[in-house]
C-alpha cells in the first residue's frame, strides 16, 4: 500500500471519527479529534511525493496550518470572529496558489461567465445572511468573508487550462463544498437552526479540505 493511499485511508478514519463526536459522542473526543482533520492533511501534503509538483508549497502548508488554526478556534465559544480570521488567512494563501497555476491570457467569455454565477451566488447568500446580522463587526466581517471565499472558488475554476483535468476538477469542487460548508454555518448560527447542521457542516467541509489537497497534489 502506497503512501497516498494509507494517508487517504487515515483521513477517512478521522472523519468518521469527528462525524461520531460531532454527531454523538462526548464533547472531549471532538475536542481532540477535530485537530486531527487538518494535520492529518498536513502531514500528507509533507510526505507525498506529488507535493514535489506544487509550485507554492510553503503557501499551501501555510494555509492548511491556518485552516487547522480556525477549527481549533471555531471550537470554542467566543472564538468566531478569530476563526473566520484564520480561515480568511487560509484562502487568501489558497489565492495566491491557485492563481499561480492559472495559464493566461485567460479565454474572456468564460471567464467572465464564472465571475457572473459567482457574484450570483454570493449576492444570495448575503441577502440570506447580512439581515439578520446584529453585530456591525459582523455586518463587515462576514461579507468580506464571503466575498474572500467567492474569489477563492474563482481563481480555482481558472486553473482548467493550466493544470490535469483531474486536478481541476478536485480544486475547484473542493472550493464549492467550501462555500456550501461555510453557508451553512451562516444560515445556522445567523438565520435559524439547519437540521442536522453538526453533520453536514462538518461533512461537507472534510470533503472541501480533501478534495483541494487532493487536487494539488495531482496538479501535474
Amino acid at each position: 500500500m502506497n503512501k497516498d493511499r494509507i494517508f487517504t485511508t487515515l483521513y477517512v478514519l478521522v472523519a468518521l471519527l469527528v462525524l461520531l463526536a460531532a454527531t454523538a459522542g462526548p464533547r472531549w473526543l471532538y475536542l481532540m479529534s477535530k485537530p486531527l482533520i487538518m494535520i492529518s492533511l498536513l502531514g500528507w501534503s509533507a510526505i507525498s511525493a506529488d507535493s514535489r509538483s506544487v509550485r507554492q508549497k510553503p503557501l499551501l502548508l501555510a494555509g492548511l496550518a491556518f485552516a487547522c488554526i480556525g477549527d481549533i478556534f471555531l471550537m470554542f465559544d467566543g472564538f468566531f470572529l478569530h476563526g473566520l480570521g484564520a480561515f480568511l488567512v487560509m484562502q487568501v494563501l489558497y489565492i495566491f496558489v491557485f492563481s499561480g497555476e492559472i495559464r493566461r491570457p485567460l479565454p474572456v467569455f468564460p471567464s467572465l461567465l464564472k465571475a457572473f454565477v459567482l457574484i450570483v451566488a454570493l449576492g444570495i447568500i448575503l441577502m440570506m445572511v447580512v439581515p439578520h446580522l446584529s453585530d456591525p463587526v459582523l455586518r463587515i466581517a462576514v461579507p468580506v468573508y464571503a466575498f474572500t471565499i467567492t474569489a477563492m472558488t474563482f481563481f480555482a475554476f481558472l486553473r482548467n487550462s493550466g493544470v490535469t483535468g483531474l486536478s481541476f476538477r478536485m480544486v475547484a469542487g473542493g472550493t464549492v463544498f467550501f462555500m456550501i460548508s461555510d453557508t451553512l454555518i451562516a444560515l445556522n448560527a445567523f438565520v435559524g437552526p439547519v437540521a442536522h447542521h453538526h453533520f453536514w457542516i462538518m461533512s461537507t467541509y472534510m470533503i472541501a479540505q480533501f478534495s483541494i489537497l487532493t487536487g494539488m497534489l495531482k496538479v501535474r
